[in-house]
């Protein structure tokens, strides 16, 4: 099972959040019981373009987070963290936009 964070990055916050995210974010995350793997992601083309839509432009810069989960329960168990808030609070600070699922591997 995977949490994905999609993340839309504030002008100029580039540098910033790359730094929190490999020496805050993920650290917290690959330390917590029932995560097995964390993984970031910028886009691989230009920034300003969709990887989902190549004719599509996005917005600006974006980050991808990719959090491999053993079940829900653990996922919910973190996500009610104090720890996990206060680095949310902090995230938030880099992003104009954030959006989040829960996918399950089918294959």
């Amino acid at each position: 099972m995977f949490f994905v964070v999609r993340c839309d990055l504030a002008q100029g916050a580039e540098d910033k959040i790359d730094q929190f995210l490999t020496s805050k974010l993920r650290p917290w995350w690959i330390a917590q019981p029932g995560v097995r793997a964390v993984h970031i992601y910028r886009n691989a083309l230009a920034e300003g373009f969709s990887t989902v839509d190549p004719d599509a432009l996005t917005t600006g810069s974006r980050r991808v987070l990719l959090i491999e989960i053993e079940d829900l329960a653990s996922l919910q168990r973190l996500l009610d963290t104090e720890e996990r808030r206060e680095l949310r609070r902090q995230l938030l600070t880099f992003l104009t936009g954030i959006e989040t699922q829960v996918q399950e591997l089918i294959v």
